[in-house]
Order: structure tokens, then sequence, then C-alpha cells
């Protein structure tokens, strides 16, 4: 957002206003030849002009941003200019002659230029905003001796030619001089500002400014100036542009770090020049009194800058250090690694990169605190160090994984000394009075063997390194093509794509454009139904998620529930289907199908505490009874959930959703969670369903989930209905509900209702039957149920 108000354009247009009046009256003044004239237009207009300016500079400083310090000092300088100006056109009025030299009036000229370049200083380095002595010497070095060259080698030789008085020659040329200095600086910073105008304005102005100076300059040396000559003009016009520059639109520009040439430019230059000229006076050329003051203070400042300028450097070493160091375990970092890579691969020198990640480091942390874990990274730095390979780099990546690059091209002789620090790695360590040991897994990959960058050398390295951790904890080497390891870039590059696409698709990304969300798809839900086996009728759905790709095309949770899961997107999904069920659902209940709808959780969803809240929220604003929303959570979630916190499936218990075991008998099969958990629903596993009439074994553990589940009070669904002998066979069984592609497959909440509608008109209303008594005496078999109109096959 621009930080330039509307009341700072309105005094720049005020204060163009006024220079444009001025620029009229001057004009028709010098036609008819009326000087007078322009010393009151000067006076009055100009006067006017440069205040207004000045007003906007003071407003512009005061704005929150890093350059107000420098609009607050070019604020301060024109401001002491203007009264300068102020005091020779009052002056000159009164006198009618010009203004000798040596009144005062000067002054502000003195304190405007002074300032003036210690504006353009900040303007040129932002990163040394907070001054301080050193810089304040920097910058009086540098114009004190600027001024001593002017003034020997300029304004003494005019001075001598001239019928003027010698100290107004010096003051007038030392002032058109720092224009000079000034707009090349402001020129300097314009070229670096990348497309910034705001400086062109500024390097114009000053540039205007001087063409006033010089130009003044010139008449004075010749004395031919008169009051009333239309000199100040020039610079009020300047300083308009200078006001321009103040109200166009900051681009901000990454600050430039400070290095060791441009801490030390400043005494470099001017510490030896003042002494060469002082030399040269001493022998050959006359100096006159105020060039040597000049040049020995110019001397004295380069002197304090020096010193200041070491103990930067000291500090800059620091940071350095302290920015390329872990902290730590006092190795590397990461961005001293990748600059070491940079490096040598810069230079074509081989070498081996290893990333080594420590296995049980979370146990130790959780176990005995973050202080063993630190004291554990310190030991294993310590043990690395001494077991690498003679000019190896020890690095750490973050976390408990660290890194090392082996010099040479033996890949071979790499490993195997990598495979002895491994080693080394796995005895005891003490932390604190308990033994623990730590494993680790370690990834190789080659310079210039397997890539040659430095990302894709870490990249392949850390897959290397999850390969070995899979293995148990061994040392890896990257194998297979360098095709095959563009594929892997390639399907790496394809997931980011897919990740930044499904934010876009969830309504994360507030910055997409309309193509980015044309190209993202939309994430939508379908709906299987779940069917009575008693009477037929449709009491619930189940809501499957499906991404709608417009150049993919549907696809399926499990080719993209990964990726929600990897780059946590799971709570913003969860929070999205819950929304999405929950409205469609409404519009059916309003259409007379009010059907209980079914949503699955991750178990990350069990993990995040809000949940509760979420759900009890979403059912507020679609206006649905909790026992019309039901949660499923697979066995193994569940169990992992009873292990943790288990403090989310009670607190939905308690709303009164309905909670329901998926894939009953294909995760952990513990009973004590049936106990302590209250659910209200247990979904048989399709895999137990398909073999029911044909697979022994398969019917007797259906038949026996059903008796418990109905002992328990648990509703029982069988999931994978593909046949009518098997809708038979569980019926019979008692079985509560059934869901499969016999009863109705997942397709979209518009189909869906369209299928309720049919069905409803053609399907008569079920007789009532009695649930099934089910024998579990060995070799019992269920009794055949009363036939039935087989139900109608939809979607």
């Amino acid at each position: 957002m621009s930080i330039v108000s509307t009341g700072q354009r309105r005094l720049l247009a005020a204060a163009a206003g006024a220079w444009a009046l001025y620029l009229l009256v001057d004009v028709a003044a010098f036609a008819v030849g009326h000087r007078r004239t322009v010393q009151l237009a000067d006076l009055v207009l100009g006067t006017a002009a440069a205040a207004l300016v000045v007003a906007l500079l003071w407003v512009r400083a005061a704005g929150p941003t890093r350059e107000r310090g420098a609009w607050r000092l070019f604020a301060l300088a024109w401001s002491a200019c203007c009264v300068s100006e102020l005091g020779f056109d009052v002056a000159q009025l009164a006198r009618g002659s010009t203004v000798p030299p040596g009144t005062g009036l000067e002054a502000g000229y003195l304190v405007c230029y002074v300032v003036l370049f210690r504006a353009v200083g900040k303007l040129l380095w932002p990163q040394r905003a907070g001054g301080g002595l050193g810089h304040l010497a920097e910058s009086l070095g540098l114009a004190l001796l600027a001024g001593a060259l002017v003034q020997q080698f300029v304004a003494r030789p005019l001075a001598a030619t001239s019928a003027q008085p010698f100290a107004g020659v010096s003051f007038w040329v030392l002032v058109a001089a720092a224009d000079v200095v000034i707009a090349a600086c402001a020129a300097y910073v314009a070229f670096g500002a990348r497309g910034d105008p705001r400086w062109w304005y500024l390097a114009a102005g000053m540039v205007v400014v001087s063409a006033g100076h010089v130009a003044f300059c010139i008449v004075f040396l010749r004395d031919v100036h008169r009051p009333g000559d239309g000199l100040d003009l020039l610079w009020t016009g300047g300083l308009l542009l200078v006001g321009v520059a103040a109200t166009r639109p900051a681009r901000p520009v990454p600050l430039r770090p400070l290095s060791q040439r441009s801490i030390m430019a400043a005494p470099a230059l001017v510490l030896p020049t003042s002494v060469l000229v002082l030399a040269a006076g001493s022998w050959w050329l006359r100096l006159g009194p105020e060039v040597v003051l000049a040049c020995v203070a110019a001397t004295a400042a380069a002197l304090v800058r020096w010193a200041s300028a070491q103990r930067e450097l000291l500090d800059l070493a620091q940071y350095r250090h302290e920015a390329l160091t872990d902290e730590l375990t006092g190795v590397p970092n990461r961005r001293a690694l990748l600059l070491e890579l940079e490096r040598r691969i810069a230079r074509r020198r081989p070498f081996t990169l290893a990333v080594v990640d420590l296995d049980r480091f979370k146990a130790v942390n959780d176990g005995l605190g973050h202080a063993a874990g630190d004291e554990l990274l310190r030991q294993v730095v310590r043990r690395l160090t001494t077991a690498l390979p003679g000019g190896s780099l020890l690095a750490r990546l973050g976390g408990d994984e660290l890194a090392a690059v082996l010099p040479g091209p033996d890949v071979d002789l790499a490993r195997r000394g990598v495979e002895r620090a491994h080693a080394a790695l796995a005895g005891s360590y003490d932390l604190d009075g308990h033994r623990v040991h730590v494993g680790a897994s370690v990834g190789l990959a080659a310079f210039p063997e397997h890539s040659r960058t430095a990302a894709d050398l870490l990249r392949l390295a850390d897959g290397a390194m999850y390969a070995a951790k899979a293995e148990g904890g061994t040392v890896r080497l990257v194998t297979g093509t360098t095709a095959q390891h563009a594929a892997d870039s390639t399907r790496a590059a394809g997931d980011l794509l897919r990740v930044a696409q499904l934010r876009t698709a969830l309504g994360m990304d507030a910055g997409a454009s309309a193509a980015d969300r044309a190209a993202a798809g939309r994430l939508v839900l379908h709906y299987q139904p779940q069917v009575d086996l008693r009477d037929d009728a449709v009491v619930g759905v189940e809501a499957l998620v499906r991404w709608s790709h417009p150049q993919l095309g549907l696809i399926a949770p499990d080719d993209f529930l990964p990726l929600v899961e990897r780059y946590a997107l799971v709570h913003r999904l969860t929070r999205w289907a819950l929304d999405a069920a929950l409205r469609t659902s409404a519009a059916w209940a309003s259409d007379g199908h009010d059907l209980r709808v079914a949503v699955n959780l991750s178990a990350s969803s069990l993990r995040d505490e809000e949940l509760p809240a979420t759900v009890a929220a979403a059912l507020l604003r679609h206006g649905r009874p909790a026992d019309r929303l039901q949660l499923e959570v697979t066995e193994s979630v569940a169990m992992a959930d009873q292990h943790g916190p288990g403090a989310v499936l009670p607190a939905l218990g308690e709303l009164g959703v309905s909670l329901s075991i998926d894939d009953f008998g294909t995760g952990y099969s513990s009973l004590a969670y049936l106990r302590e958990h209250v659910f209200d629903e247990l979904k048989l596993d399709r895999s137990f369903v398909e073999g029911i009439g044909r697979d022994a074994r398969a019917e007797a553990i259906a038949t026996s989930t059903v008796w418990l589940a109905h002992r328990l009070g648990l509703r029982v669904v069988a999931e994978g209905i593909e046949t009518p002998a098997a809708r038979e066979h569980l019926a019979a069984l008692g079985c509560d509900l059934g869901q499969g592609h016999l009863l109705g497959r997942p397709v979209p909440a518009g189909e869906l209702a369209r299928w309720l509608r049919r069905r409803t008109a053609r399907v008569p209303a079920a007789r009532p039957q009695a649930p099934a008594v089910v024998d579990l005496r060995p070799g019992a078999r269920p009794a055949a149920p009363a036939a039935r109109p087989a139900p109608p096959r939809e979607g």
C-alpha cells in the first residue's frame, strides 16, 4: 500500500501552482523590464512554493517507512536553505542592491549542504540508518576532503581572476560544487533503484538547483549580478522536483548487505588523499590555510572512521560466523553447507555428500527432555568429527539431520569412510546418568556422478537416507540411472504442483487468479447409500471425496489423500467435507429425505482438539441435528487415539454425533477399545463380506462380529455387498445395514437425489420382518430369509 497521502498530493499541487504563477510573473516582468516585480515575485511566490514543498517533505518524513530518516534530513536541509533564501530576498529588496558576503545569511546554506550529504548517505546505505560517530565521521571526512579539493583547485584560481571578495567566491563555488556532487549521488541512487522513478526526480531536481547556483556563481564572479535576475526561479523549480520525488509511491528494494569493501571505502579514500594533498603543499603546492585546516580535519575524521570500521569489521565477521554456524553444535549450518557445495561445484571438484538422520531421536527428546536431546546431538557431532575421513566437512541441516561432504572422486572410498562413521554412532551415549542407544540412517549422493546441482544432490541424498531408514538404519548410496533421477525430480515437481492446486481448490490461496482456480479444479463429494437390510429403506449415505481436475479427470482419494496428509491439509479438508456434506444433507431433508450422512476422519483429525467445536458449529450453521451426522474412523486410527490423548472421540460423542468404526477386522482387532470408546456402529470390512457363501472362515468371522456388535449395542454395516447372495446371507445373520455396488454406487449429490425420488415412487412399503436368530454353534447355518423383491440396482 502506498504511503503517499491525498494531503501530500494537494501540497504538491499547491506548490506547482505557486511556481507556475511565479514563472508567469517573472516572464511578464522580464518582458517589460521591471526587475522590482521579479524581486517581489521571488519574495512572495518563490517563498510560497518553497514553503509548500518543505511542508510536503516534513509530512513525508512522518511516513512509516525505513526511508523516513532520509526524508527528515531532506526536510531539515531545505528548511535551512529556505530561511537563507528568504533572508537574502528581504535584504536585497530593502537594500536595492546585492547583499555582500559575510552577513551571516549564508549559514542556512551551510547547514543545508551538511545535512543534505547525510541524507544522500542514508539513501545510498539505508542499512546504516542507525548512524553513530563512525558514520558521521565518514560523511564529514568526505565532505571536508571534497571541499578542500574544490577550494584549492577551483575556488582559489577563480578568486585570483575575479574582482569579488575571496570569501564570497569560495562560498558560492563550494555551494555549486556541493550541488553537483549531490546530483551525482542522487543519479547513482536512481541507477541502482531498479525502476524506481523517485530518484530520477530527485536527481533531476538537484541538477536544476545546481544549474541555478552555477549560473549565480558565473554572474557573481563576473560582477554582473543584480537583484531580480530571475535565477531563484531555477532553484525553486529544482526544489519542486524534489517534492515530486517525495510523493512518488515507494517501491521496496532489498537492502544490500554491508561488505568489507563498503566499510573501508571512505577511510581508504579520504586518509591517503588528505595526506597526499598536505605533503604536496609542503613540497611544491601553495595551500591556503583553509585547505590545510580542511585536510587536517578530514584526516582526523578518517582516523575516527578507520577505528570504528575495525570494530564494524569484527562485528561483521562475528555476524557472518554466527549466520553460518549452528549455535548448538558449533558446526556449519545448512546455509554454510549450501555455500560450500556451490563453491565445490563451481570449481568442478568431485565430492560425495552424505545425509545422516538419527534414529529414535524423538524418543530421547520425549522421554528425557530437549536438554538431553541437545546433549545427544553434541556427542554425535563429536563422534562424527573424529570418525569421518580427513578433509570432510560436517554440517547440521536442522533437527537431528546432519550432512557431511567427503572430498574426492572415489565414491566407494567415501562410502567405506561413512560406514566406519556409521558404526561409531552405534555405541551407547551417557545423558545425565541415562545410557541410551541411537542408530543412524545415511544416504549418499556424488558429484558429478549423480547430479550437478546442490539442490538435487541434497534431494537425492535425502531420498537415499529415507531408503536406508526403511531398511532399518543402514548406509545407502543413490541407485538408478540419471533418467530415473530426472523422473523422480519430475514426480516431486508434480507433487508440488498438485499440492498448490489442492490448496487453491480448498480456498486456501486468496491470491489465486481465475486461471489458477480453473486449472485447480474443485473438490466434490460423492455419496453412496446405506440400506437397511430388513426393510430395504435407505437410511444414510457415506460421503466420499473426489477431486474433479480439468486435465486429470475425476481423481480418486487414494491418489491425492497422501499429499493431503503429507502437507498438513487434513484439517482444512475435513472442515470442507463436513460443511459440504451437512449442506447437502439439509437440502435432502427439505426434499423429504432425512438421511444420516457419514464423513470419514483421519488420524490427524483425531489430534485436532478444535474438531468438536468445528463439528458443533457446522451442525448449527446448517440446522442439522447431531444424530444425522456420523463420523467414521478406521480401526487402526481408533486404536491410535486410544493410546494418545483420546479427548476428541469422547467430545464428539458428547455432541450426540454417531461414531462408527470403519474396516473392522483389518486393524489391531482389539476388543478393549470397543468397551472403552462409546461407538454406535461397526462396519464389517469388505474382505469378510466377499467371502460369505463360499469361505467358511470369512462367514464365521462375519457371524461372530455381528453377534458381538449386537451384544455391545452397536449397529452393524456390511461394506462391499456386490451380489444378491451376499446380501441375503448378511440379512439372515442379522446385519443391520448394507453398503456396496449392488445397493448403489457412489454418485454426485444431485444424481443421488434423483435416484431417491425415483426409488421412493416405485418401492412399496416393506413388510416388517423379525430379526434373524443367529446360532453360534459349530457347523450351524443361518436360516434362509423370507423371499422379498430384490432392490433395484441404481447408478
